[in-house]
C-alpha cells in the first residue's frame, strides 16, 4: 500500500467567493477557513514553513508528527487581507507560492480584515499581491513567499480549434498573453470586443510542452468578421458553426504555423525557473529555494531541470500519490491535498472544517479512505453520507462542530 505521508494543504484564495469568476470555486470563504484553522489547532497540529517541512519530511517523521505545510497558490489579494490575519489569529504561518507577472504595481499595502471585528469584511479583496504587501508578510512571521513561476499561462499546443471569443467567455489566458503587463488586473472582468471571433486553439500549460504558434491571419479574418455583425451576431444559436465553418476555410490557405522546437521549449522552462527565482530574490531580499510548477504541469526533462535552481518543488496530481522525498538529483519532492469538497449541480462546495484535519490523519496513514479523497476531490454526493460516518468514527475527543 502507498504511503504518501504527506502533511501539505494546497489552497488559492480565502475571502467571499465571486460567483462571476470561473474559478470562484478556489475561494474558500474565509468562515470556514477560520474554522478550518480551529479545527487544526483542535487536533493538535502545527504549521511549518517548507524548509523546516522538507527536515521534517526527510527525517522521516511525517506520519508520526502532527504539522501541517499551509500554502497558497498564485498570490491572490485575499491572501493578505483575509487569510494572513485569520492565519496570525490562530497561531498558524503559511506558504505563498507567487507568480510575478501578476504582482499588483500599489505602492501601499491595502486594509486587511480584522478577526476581531468580523462585521469589518474586506470589500476589497479581488485581485493580486503587490512587492509591498509581500514584504509585509515576510516581515510578519506568518507567511513566506515561495516561487510559482513567471508567466502561469496556457499556449496553444496544436491547430485544434475547441472555440472562439465571445462576450463573457473564460479564456482569461489568452488576454494574458495578448498583454502580460495588465495581468495583475484581469479580475475587473471587462470583456473587449474587439477580440470576439478570436479562434482558441487547443492548449496546454506554459510548461507542459512546446508552444503552436497558429496563423495569425486567421484570427484576424475572424475578428474582422464578427466585428462587421456586432454584438448581436453570438444572439444567434448557430453563431459557433458558422465560425468554425469560416476558419476551416481560412486555414486551408494560412497556412504560416510553426511549432517550438524542443530546444526552444527547454530554454523557455529553463529561462522562467530562473527568473522567478530572481525576482523574487531581489525584490524580497532573500533566498527563494522552493518552486510550485503553475497548474501541476511538466514535462519530466522540466521536472528534472528544475533541480538546477531550487531545493524543492511540488509534484502535479499525476504523482500525488508520490512520497515526500528526495529525487535522484537531490531535489526534495513533495505532494499536496486539497481542502475537502463536493462537487453537485449546485457546483463545487468545500466541506466542514473539521474533516481537513481528518483528511490529513487518513493521508499520512495512506489509508483507502485518503486515496478516495486524493483522486481528483470531487466525491459523489449519494456517497457522501457513507465515508461521513467512516470518518466520524475517528474524531478523538468527543464531538466537533462544522
Amino acid at each position: 500500500m502507498s504511503r504518501p505521508e504527506t502533511s501539505s494543504v494546497m489552497f488559492h484564495t480565502v475571502g467571499e467567493p465571486d460567483r462571476r469568476w470561473a474559478w470562484s470555486f478556489l475561494t474558500v470563504p474565509w468562515q470556514l477557513f477560520d474554522a478550518q484553522l480551529r479545527a487544526l489547532r483542535r487536533f493538535g497540529y502545527r504549521s511549518v514553513f517548507l524548509r523546516e517541512y522538507m527536515d521534517i519530511a526527510l527525517a522521516g517523521c511525517l506520519g508520526r508528527e502532527r504539522v501541517v505545510s499551509l500554502t497558497f497558490d498564485d498570490g491572490y489579494l485575499d491572501n493578505w487581507v483575509y487569510a494572513a490575519p485569520l492565519l496570525k489569529k490562530h497561531g498558524f504561518c503559511a506558504t505563498i507560492f507567487a507568480s510575478t507577472d501578476f504582482i499588483d504595481p500599489a505602492s501601499e499595502p491595502r486594509p486587511q480584515f480584522d478577526p476581531l471585528r468580523p462585521e469589518s469584511a474586506c470589500s476589497q479583496s479581488a485581485g493580486f499581491l503587490s512587492w509591498s504587501e509581500m514584504r509585509a508578510l515576510e516581515q510578519s512571521g506568518v507567511m513566506e513567499i515561495q516561487s510559482h513561476g513567471v508567466t502561469h499561462t496556457w499556449y496553444p499546443c496544436g491547430p485544434g480549434i475547441v472555440d472562439f471569443r465571445h462576450p463573457g467567455d473564460t479564456h482569461y489566458w489568452m488576454d494574458w498573453n495578448a498583454s502580460p503587463k495588465d495581468k495583475w488586473r484581469y479580475l475587473n472582468f471587462k470583456s473587449d470586443p474587439s477580440v470576439w471571433g478570436e479562434p482558441v486553439y487547443e492548449h496546454a500549460k506554459s510548461m507542459d510542452g512546446p508552444i503552436f504558434h497558429p496563423d495569425k491571419r486567421v484570427g484576424q479574418a475572424l475578428r474582422e468578421f464578427v466585428a462587421e455583425r456586432g454584438r448581436s451576431f453570438f444572439d444567434r444559436p448557430d453563431w459557433r458553426v458558422e465560425l468554425g465553418a469560416l476558419a476551416d476555410e481560412l486555414m486551408k490557405t494560412c497556412t504560416q504555423t510553426g511549432v517550438e522546437t524542443h530546444d526552444e521549449f527547454t530554454m523557455r522552462v529553463r529561462r522562467e525557473l530562473a527568473d522567478s527565482k530572481a525576482i523574487l530574490e531581489d525584490n524580497l531580499r532573500k533566498r527563494i529555494d522552493f518552486f510550485c510548477w503553475p497548474g501541476g504541469g511538466y514535462t519530466a526533462e522540466v521536472f528534472d531541470a528544475a533541480a538546477d535552481y531550487y531545493v524543492g518543488t511540488t509534484v502535479g496530481s499525476r504523482e500525488r500519490l508520490r512520497p515526500a522525498a528526495l529525487d535522484a538529483r537531490g531535489c526534495f519532492r513533495f505532494s499536496r491535498v486539497g481542502p475537502p469538497g463536493v462537487a453537485a449541480r449546485s457546483g463545487f462546495r468545500y466541506l466542514g472544517p473539521w474533516l481537513l484535519p481528518l483528511l490529513l490523519e487518513e493521508v499520512r496513514g495512506g489509508s483507502r479512505l485518503a486515496r478516495l479523497f486524493r483522486g481528483g476531490g470531487k466525491l459523489a454526493v449519494e456517497n457522501w453520507e457513507k465515508m461521513k460516518t467512516a470518518m466520524l468514527g475517528r474524531v478523538r475527543g468527543g464531538s466537533c462542530h462544522e
